[in-house]
């Protein structure tokens, strides 16, 4: 017992002595607060009462007012860090201004209330922190876009859906297909990623098909292919609707009558005149025999019509009786990047 305690006793020290040179490298100001915002400690050492009434903050009604809103805040528990400027030095009619980062940190006690406020204040250009550029995006305002463009996606999907009465395959159909766009969301909300492969879009949507039938049915020829990552939802809910509507009704329909259908899928990249597109052919042949009449449904509407509306680009299809043909248009940046395949994620 008594090493123990001297144990803890040695680290306490430690730590209490790391704190303390902690403390001594922040120049401008640092120390704790009641929740309310009154000084209890701080370094450098200071007669005001307030934190907003610290010289370095009360240089102006605005910065003793943000001050307040900030301890009120940090008093609900939550932590706060914000980049403000700061008054450096009187000199007079020009007085000197930094760029600081203020941090109110709420400190607990053993109830889990909010006891005091941890303040540190460090002047950013000492410390190496760049200035932040109001007009970039941030990478959780990128990836907050991507996810409600896949949401409205989605939300798409269910309204198409709702009516009186729907049967049960009916909704399983809906759920294939919501969980056909939950199946990239991990790369569509991750920033560094740009596109991904159509080899890795395909390999997705071909999940649900036995591999025997993938090996002698399916046909690829892929110049290229890489898919911005925008039009991935779009990208990987069409597929799925083509490799789902072929197992139904087409070229891969599983029958043991006289049909042996195939699909064959070409893609290339080329310039038009519109811009570079990614070409993608889906053609069905040898399957049972196609109506000239096509019903209306949620695979033609996302080929024809919901396609050319998200995308931009254009899709063409083609009735025959020997099967389904379908030619897409996919806008892509200029540049090698979306030449060849990219991310097989």
């Amino acid at each position: 017992m008594p090493d123990e305690r001297d144990s803890r006793a040695e680290q306490e020290q430690l730590e209490r002595r790391r704190l303390s040179r902690l403390i001594d490298a922040l120049p401008v100001f640092s120390g704790f607060t009641s929740p309310d915002g009154h000084i209890i400690q701080s370094r450098p050492e200071t007669s005001e009462s307030f934190l907003w009434a610290v010289p370095s903050f009360a240089y102006s009604h605005d910065s003793i007012s943000q001050i307040v809103d900030l301890c009120e805040l940090a008093s609900k528990g939550e932590r706060v860090q914000v980049e403000r400027a700061y008054l450096k030095e009187r000199t007079g009619p020009s007085d000197i201004y930094g760029r600081g980062l203020l941090t109110l940190t709420p400190v607990r006690d053993g109830k889990g209330h909010v006891d005091e406020l941890a303040v540190t204040f460090i002047d950013c250009d000492d410390n190496g922190l760049t200035p932040q550029d109001p007009f970039a995006k941030s990478r959780l305002t990128e990836a907050n876009a991507r996810i409600e463009s896949m949401l409205s996606l989605a939300q798409t999907v269910i309204e198409n859906f709702r009516s009186a009465d729907r049967p049960q395959q009916d909704r399983d159909k809906l759920s294939d297909r919501l969980d056909a766009l939950a199946s990239v969301i991990d790369s569509v909300s991750d920033p560094d990623i740009q596109s991904l492969g159509l080899n890795a879009l395909l390999a997705t949507a071909f999940e649900t098909v036995p591999a025997a039938m993938r090996k002698t049915r399916l046909k690829t020829l892929l110049d290229g292919g890489n898919v911005p990552v925008a039009s991935v939802p779009l990208m990987t809910l069409l597929l799925s609707e083509l490799v789902d509507n072929a197992r139904r009704h087409g070229a891969l329909r599983d029958t043991d009558g006289p049909y042996c259908g195939s699909v064959s899928i070409q893609s290339d990249v080329l310039d038009s005149a519109q811009g570079r597109v990614l070409r993608l052919h889906w053609i069905e042949d040898g399957g049972p025999r196609v109506s000239a009449a096509l019903g209306r449904g949620f695979g033609l509407v996302l080929g024809e019509r919901l396609f050319p509306q998200i995308t931009g680009g254009k899709s063409h299809l083609l009735n025959l009786e020997d099967g389904l043909s379908w030619t897409f248009e996919l806008p892509v940046p200029d540049g090698d990047d979306f030449d060849f395949d990219g991310i097989d994620a």
